[in-house]
């Protein structure tokens, strides 16, 4: 998975929001999960985005479909429909850690 430029700037904008400075967090990818790390505290956040494309037997229409599944600590994962939901949750670990 690509760390895609519009979720890239929408964390950093993130950050910003909430007073943090980009050297205060670390950005790892492994096996298509971006990991944001606090340096400070050791607290990650994580998502990882999926996509499937299938062919509609119906309407003969390629239907495209994309989800995302985010993990903060030592939390179960979560599965999500949109990237603003996965926001609300980096948000939401931000004002945690």
């Amino acid at each position: 998975m690509k760390f895609v430029v519009k979720h890239r700037t929408d964390i950093l904008q993130a950050l910003s929001k909430h007073q943090m400075e980009v050297s205060q967090v670390s950005f790892v990818k492994r096996r298509g999960r971006i990991m944001v790390n606090h340096v400070l505290t050791g607290q990650s956040f994580s998502y990882l985005r999926k996509k499937e494309t299938t062919l509609d037997p119906v309407d003969k229409q390629w239907k495209h479909a994309e989800w995302f599944k985010i993990k903060s600590n030592d939390s179960k994962e979560t599965d999500v429909t949109n990237w603003e939901q996965v926001m609300l949750a980096f948000d939401q670990w931000l004002v945690n850690i």
